[in-house]
């Protein structure tokens, strides 16, 4: 969803791509929607939901894929929403290529979450190997964090990924011509994955996925260390090349 900010005395208007919990509260006349937290998505997708420098470099705009102004401000800090005991961290979209800022989520001791919920709209994929790409690159995070991950996926595909990455299966328990239900089994151990193969059936189908999330504490060590061992590919990378120039500005002459 999009939220809508607007400074008291300023006509600044803030628009963020944003999830937001809403809780149901018992009134007397029923139950009423209370909202309960909100993340506003700091992962932009360059062009896509904003135009890089276009302040300091208008002429960037003529780039952008639309002819109006579209562009989102990134979000300032991270929300973890607390539900049932449980704490989970939401990526919003392409937030899930991005192992750092999951990462972050379960590096705080502060606010170590139990699990993700990746909300994303892939319909502009229309049925191609998009859909598939996107549920791939969420398994990483998965891998790497021990976090499941919940995806609910504008068409496609939704699914629930254990902290091992694998993608669970479902079994259908409801069909009819307007929508399918599927379920994934509590005991989430005792679930089969669900093949590559058949990700393609998830695909553009109307319907609900029923789950119990399985809840994983592990730890790994990208999620306590990080991405020591890029930088320590690049810092023997840059000694290496640096080495040749060492040795001749050190070396005394004949």
């Amino acid at each position: 969803m999009e939220a809508y900010e607007q400074e008291l005395g300023e006509q600044d208007e803030r628009r963020y791509n944003s999830a937001v919990m809403i809780l149901a509260h018992q009134e007397p006349d029923g139950f009423q929607g209370v909202p309960s937290g909100r993340y506003d998505k700091m992962h932009r997708v360059p062009f896509g939901e904003y135009v890089p420098f276009q302040e300091s470099m208008p002429w960037m705009k003529t780039f952008a894929p639309y002819d109006f102004e579209y562009s989102i401000r990134s979000g300032k800090q991270f929300t973890n929403f607390n539900l049932d005991g449980y704490s989970f961290g939401v990526l919003i979209c392409f937030e899930d290529t991005d192992p750092v800022l999951a990462r972050q989520y379960v590096a705080r001791p502060e606010a170590n979450a139990d699990f993700f919920i990746n909300i994303s709209n892939d319909g502009w994929w229309r049925g191609t190997s998009g859909h598939d790409e996107h549920l791939a690159i969420s398994r990483f995070r998965a891998i790497e964090t021990r976090r499941a991950v919940c995806r609910a996926v504008n068409m496609g595909i939704s699914a629930v990924i254990d902290g091992s990455g694998r993608v669970l299966e479902p079994q259908r328990i409801l069909s009819s011509h307007e929508a399918k239900i599927w379920q994934i089994p509590s005991d989430s151990s005792s679930s089969p994955e669900l093949p590559v193969s058949h990700w393609s059936e998830f695909k553009q189908v109307p319907g609900v996925l029923l789950a119990s999330v399985p809840i994983d504490h592990r730890s790994s060590l990208y999620a306590q260390w990080g991405d020591w061992f890029p930088w320590t590919c690049w810092l023997v990378l840059g000694m290496g090349l640096a080495w040749p120039w060492i040795r001749t500005s050190t070396r005394k002459p004949a």
